[in-house]
Protein backbone atom coordinates (compact mmCIF):
# COMPACT_ATOMS: atom_id res chain seq x y z
CA UNK A 1 0.00 0.00 0.00
CA UNK A 2 1.45 3.38 -0.90
CA UNK A 3 1.52 6.36 1.44
CA UNK A 4 -1.58 8.01 -0.03
CA UNK A 5 -3.70 4.87 0.47
CA UNK A 6 -2.66 4.54 4.14
CA UNK A 7 -3.54 8.16 4.87
CA UNK A 8 -7.01 7.71 3.34
CA UNK A 9 -7.65 4.63 5.53
CA UNK A 10 -6.55 6.44 8.71
CA UNK A 11 -8.80 9.43 8.00
CA UNK A 12 -11.83 7.14 7.45
CA UNK A 13 -11.24 5.33 10.79
CA UNK A 14 -10.89 8.64 12.62
CA UNK A 15 -14.21 9.85 11.21
CA UNK A 16 -16.00 6.68 12.41
CA UNK A 17 -14.57 7.00 15.96
CA UNK A 18 -15.55 10.68 16.17
CA UNK A 19 -19.13 9.99 15.19
CA UNK A 20 -19.47 7.22 17.81
CA UNK A 21 -17.88 9.38 20.56
CA UNK A 22 -20.12 12.30 19.71
CA UNK A 23 -23.24 10.10 19.88
CA UNK A 24 -22.18 8.62 23.20
CA UNK A 25 -21.51 12.08 24.66
CA UNK A 26 -24.89 13.43 23.51
CA UNK A 27 -26.75 10.42 24.96
CA UNK A 28 -24.96 10.73 28.30
CA UNK A 29 -25.74 14.43 28.54
CA UNK A 30 -29.43 13.85 27.79
CA UNK A 31 -29.81 11.12 30.38
CA UNK A 32 -27.89 13.10 32.95
CA UNK A 33 -30.15 16.10 32.41
CA UNK A 34 -33.21 13.94 33.05
CA UNK A 35 -31.70 12.52 36.23
CA UNK A 36 -31.87 8.98 34.89
CA UNK A 37 -28.19 8.28 34.78
CA UNK A 38 -26.34 7.17 37.83
CA UNK A 39 -29.22 6.66 40.34
CA UNK A 40 -29.56 3.41 42.29
CA UNK A 41 -27.20 1.55 40.01
CA UNK A 42 -24.32 4.01 40.32
CA UNK A 43 -22.97 3.33 43.80
CA UNK A 44 -19.27 3.01 43.22
CA UNK A 45 -18.53 6.24 45.14
CA UNK A 46 -21.13 5.68 47.97
CA UNK A 47 -20.19 3.88 51.19
CA UNK A 48 -21.92 2.17 54.09
CA UNK A 49 -24.69 0.62 52.06
CA UNK A 50 -25.72 3.96 50.61
CA UNK A 51 -26.95 4.32 47.05
CA UNK A 52 -26.87 7.30 44.76
CA UNK A 53 -30.21 8.93 43.95
CA UNK A 54 -30.75 12.39 42.57
CA UNK A 55 -27.03 13.09 42.55
CA UNK A 56 -26.56 12.28 46.25
CA UNK A 57 -25.57 9.24 48.27
CA UNK A 58 -28.56 8.25 50.40
CA UNK A 59 -28.85 5.76 53.30
CA UNK A 60 -30.98 2.61 53.08
CA UNK A 61 -34.71 3.12 53.76
CA UNK A 62 -35.94 1.95 57.19
CA UNK A 63 -38.33 -0.92 57.91
CA UNK A 64 -39.95 -2.29 54.72
CA UNK A 65 -39.74 1.00 52.81
CA UNK A 66 -38.23 1.34 49.35
CA UNK A 67 -36.85 4.44 47.70
CA UNK A 68 -38.92 6.02 44.95
CA UNK A 69 -36.57 6.28 41.94
CA UNK A 70 -38.23 9.49 40.77
CA UNK A 71 -38.55 11.44 44.04
CA UNK A 72 -35.81 9.63 46.00
CA UNK A 73 -38.18 9.45 49.01
CA UNK A 74 -38.59 6.35 51.16
CA UNK A 75 -42.13 5.02 50.73
CA UNK A 76 -44.17 2.24 52.30
CA UNK A 77 -45.62 -0.58 50.18
CA UNK A 78 -49.19 -0.38 48.92
CA UNK A 79 -51.94 -0.60 51.55
CA UNK A 80 -49.54 0.57 54.23
CA UNK A 81 -48.94 4.01 55.78
CA UNK A 82 -45.80 5.54 57.22
CA UNK A 83 -45.55 6.17 60.96
CA UNK A 84 -42.22 7.85 61.47
CA UNK A 85 -39.64 5.17 60.68
CA UNK A 86 -42.05 2.23 60.39
CA UNK A 87 -44.88 1.11 58.13
CA UNK A 88 -48.23 -0.14 59.42
CA UNK A 89 -51.33 -1.45 57.71
CA UNK A 90 -53.56 1.38 56.51
CA UNK A 91 -56.42 0.20 58.75
CA UNK A 92 -54.28 0.48 61.89
CA UNK A 93 -53.11 3.45 63.96
CA UNK A 94 -49.50 4.45 64.46
CA UNK A 95 -47.76 3.42 67.71
CA UNK A 96 -48.89 5.68 70.57
CA UNK A 97 -52.17 6.48 68.83
CA UNK A 98 -55.66 5.02 68.99
CA UNK A 99 -58.81 5.23 66.91
CA UNK A 100 -60.94 7.93 68.46
CA UNK A 101 -63.83 9.86 66.96
CA UNK A 102 -63.35 8.39 63.50
CA UNK A 103 -59.60 8.91 63.21
CA UNK A 104 -56.25 8.11 64.79
CA UNK A 105 -55.02 10.53 67.47
CA UNK A 106 -52.66 10.41 70.44
CA UNK A 107 -53.94 8.11 73.16
CA UNK A 108 -53.72 10.85 75.80
CA UNK A 109 -55.92 13.14 73.68
CA UNK A 110 -58.80 10.66 73.46
CA UNK A 111 -61.50 10.92 76.14
CA UNK A 112 -62.37 7.40 77.20
CA UNK A 113 -65.93 8.33 78.15
CA UNK A 114 -66.90 10.42 75.11
CA UNK A 115 -64.63 8.64 72.63
CA UNK A 116 -63.76 12.00 71.15
CA UNK A 117 -60.68 14.19 71.01
CA UNK A 118 -60.00 15.82 74.36
CA UNK A 119 -57.21 18.45 74.66
CA UNK A 120 -54.71 17.70 77.43
CA UNK A 121 -56.67 14.61 78.45
CA UNK A 122 -59.10 16.59 80.66
CA UNK A 123 -62.05 14.22 80.45
CA UNK A 124 -64.54 13.06 83.06
CA UNK A 125 -67.15 10.32 83.33
CA UNK A 126 -69.71 12.88 84.56
CA UNK A 127 -73.11 12.55 82.87
CA UNK A 128 -71.86 10.10 80.26
CA UNK A 129 -68.63 11.92 79.52
CA UNK A 130 -67.30 15.46 79.59
CA UNK A 131 -64.35 16.86 77.67
CA UNK A 132 -63.05 20.27 78.69
CA UNK A 133 -61.50 22.68 76.13
CA UNK A 134 -57.94 23.97 76.48
CA UNK A 135 -59.03 27.11 78.36
CA UNK A 136 -60.97 25.09 80.95
CA UNK A 137 -60.07 22.70 83.73
CA UNK A 138 -61.94 19.53 84.63
CA UNK A 139 -64.05 19.80 87.78
CA UNK A 140 -66.23 16.81 88.80
CA UNK A 141 -68.41 18.97 91.08
CA UNK A 142 -69.18 21.65 88.50
CA UNK A 143 -72.56 21.66 86.76
CA UNK A 144 -71.06 20.95 83.33
CA UNK A 145 -67.88 19.28 84.59
CA UNK A 146 -65.55 22.13 83.55
CA UNK A 147 -64.33 25.41 85.05
CA UNK A 148 -63.22 28.33 82.90
CA UNK A 149 -59.64 28.79 84.10
CA UNK A 150 -59.09 31.52 81.48
CA UNK A 151 -61.75 33.62 83.23
CA UNK A 152 -60.24 32.94 86.68
CA UNK A 153 -62.35 30.00 87.80
CA UNK A 154 -60.85 27.30 90.02
CA UNK A 155 -62.28 23.91 90.90
CA UNK A 156 -63.61 23.60 94.46
CA UNK A 157 -65.46 20.87 96.35
CA UNK A 158 -68.76 22.65 95.70
CA UNK A 159 -68.15 23.61 92.07
CA UNK A 160 -66.32 26.37 90.20
CA UNK A 161 -65.02 29.33 92.19
CA UNK A 162 -64.07 32.61 90.56
CA UNK A 163 -61.60 34.09 93.03
CA UNK A 164 -61.10 37.13 90.79
CA UNK A 165 -64.55 38.34 91.83
CA UNK A 166 -64.25 40.19 95.17
CA UNK A 167 -65.42 38.19 98.16
CA UNK A 168 -64.97 34.69 96.76
CA UNK A 169 -62.26 32.47 98.19
CA UNK A 170 -61.57 28.75 98.45
CA UNK A 171 -61.49 27.92 102.16
CA UNK A 172 -61.01 24.33 103.33
CA UNK A 173 -61.54 23.21 99.75
CA UNK A 174 -64.91 24.95 99.35
CA UNK A 175 -65.83 28.12 97.52
CA UNK A 176 -67.24 30.65 100.03
CA UNK A 177 -68.47 34.21 99.86
CA UNK A 178 -66.42 35.77 102.62
CA UNK A 179 -68.67 38.80 102.88
CA UNK A 180 -71.49 36.77 104.42
CA UNK A 181 -69.98 33.43 105.51
CA UNK A 182 -69.90 33.21 109.35
CA UNK A 183 -67.09 30.63 109.38
CA UNK A 184 -64.90 32.67 107.01
CA UNK A 185 -66.03 36.26 107.53
CA UNK A 186 -63.75 38.60 105.62
CA UNK A 187 -61.24 35.81 104.96
CA UNK A 188 -60.57 32.12 105.47
CA UNK A 189 -60.64 31.03 109.12
CA UNK A 190 -62.20 34.21 110.57
CA UNK A 191 -65.21 32.74 112.39
CA UNK A 192 -67.98 34.79 113.96
CA UNK A 193 -69.47 33.70 117.30
CA UNK A 194 -72.93 32.17 117.53
CA UNK A 195 -74.51 35.51 118.41
CA UNK A 196 -73.11 37.40 115.45
CA UNK A 197 -73.77 37.68 111.73
CA UNK A 198 -71.25 38.24 108.94
CA UNK A 199 -72.11 41.49 107.19
CA UNK A 200 -69.88 42.83 104.43
CA UNK A 201 -67.00 40.71 105.70
CA UNK A 202 -67.34 41.92 109.32
CA UNK A 203 -68.70 40.01 112.33
CA UNK A 204 -71.48 42.08 113.90
CA UNK A 205 -73.19 41.13 117.16
CA UNK A 206 -76.93 40.50 117.23
CA UNK A 207 -77.15 41.07 120.99
CA UNK A 208 -77.26 44.84 121.19
CA UNK A 209 -75.59 47.10 123.76
CA UNK A 210 -77.13 45.68 126.97
CA UNK A 211 -76.51 42.02 126.22
CA UNK A 212 -73.55 39.82 125.51
CA UNK A 213 -73.06 36.53 123.77
CA UNK A 214 -73.18 33.68 126.24
CA UNK A 215 -72.62 30.33 124.63
CA UNK A 216 -75.04 30.40 121.75
CA UNK A 217 -77.50 32.97 123.10
CA UNK A 218 -77.53 36.67 123.90
CA UNK A 219 -77.49 37.13 127.69
CA UNK A 220 -78.19 40.26 129.78
CA UNK A 221 -74.99 41.93 130.89
CA UNK A 222 -73.74 40.49 134.18
CA UNK A 223 -75.72 37.26 133.94
CA UNK A 224 -73.33 35.18 131.83
CA UNK A 225 -71.14 32.76 133.73
CA UNK A 226 -68.08 30.96 132.39
CA UNK A 227 -68.96 32.28 128.97
CA UNK A 228 -71.78 29.80 128.43
CA UNK A 229 -74.23 29.78 131.35
CA UNK A 230 -76.84 32.55 131.22
CA UNK A 231 -78.79 32.84 134.48
CA UNK A 232 -81.95 34.90 134.24
CA UNK A 233 -83.21 37.42 136.81
CA UNK A 234 -82.39 36.43 140.41
CA UNK A 235 -81.20 32.95 139.49
CA UNK A 236 -77.89 31.91 140.96
CA UNK A 237 -75.10 30.12 139.17
CA UNK A 238 -74.06 26.75 140.51
CA UNK A 239 -70.57 25.83 139.24
CA UNK A 240 -69.81 22.25 138.39
CA UNK A 241 -68.96 19.91 135.55
CA UNK A 242 -71.20 20.85 134.02
CA UNK A 243 -72.58 23.87 135.93
CA UNK A 244 -76.17 25.05 136.05
CA UNK A 245 -78.46 27.91 137.06
CA UNK A 246 -80.73 27.54 140.12
CA UNK A 247 -83.87 29.52 140.65
CA UNK A 248 -84.26 31.64 143.70
CA UNK A 249 -85.01 29.54 146.81
CA UNK A 250 -83.07 26.53 145.64
CA UNK A 251 -79.70 25.44 146.89
CA UNK A 252 -76.66 24.57 144.80
CA UNK A 253 -75.42 21.00 145.13
CA UNK A 254 -72.68 18.97 143.44
CA UNK A 255 -72.81 15.19 143.20
CA UNK A 256 -69.95 12.74 143.39
CA UNK A 257 -69.08 13.14 139.71
CA UNK A 258 -68.76 16.93 139.97
CA UNK A 259 -72.07 17.63 138.25
CA UNK A 260 -73.96 20.65 139.70
CA UNK A 261 -77.64 20.42 140.49
CA UNK A 262 -80.31 22.40 142.34
CA UNK A 263 -82.02 21.15 145.52
CA UNK A 264 -84.78 22.49 147.73
CA UNK A 265 -82.97 20.99 150.70
CA UNK A 266 -80.29 23.05 152.37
Amino acid sequence: MDDNGFDDLLRAASRRVSRRGALRALTGAALGGLGLLGREDAKADCRGGRRRCGGRCRPPCPDVMTRNRSTCRCECPDRMVRCGQVCVDQDRCCPGEKECGGGCIREEDCCTYTHKRCPDGSCLAKDGGVCCPDVEVACPNADDGCCNSFAGEECAANGCCNTIITGHEICDGKCVYTRTDKEHCGGCGRECDACSSCIEGDCRSNCGEDRACCGRTCCPTGHCHEGKYCCAGDDIFCPGTPGTCCRSGYHCKVDGTGKAYCSSNP
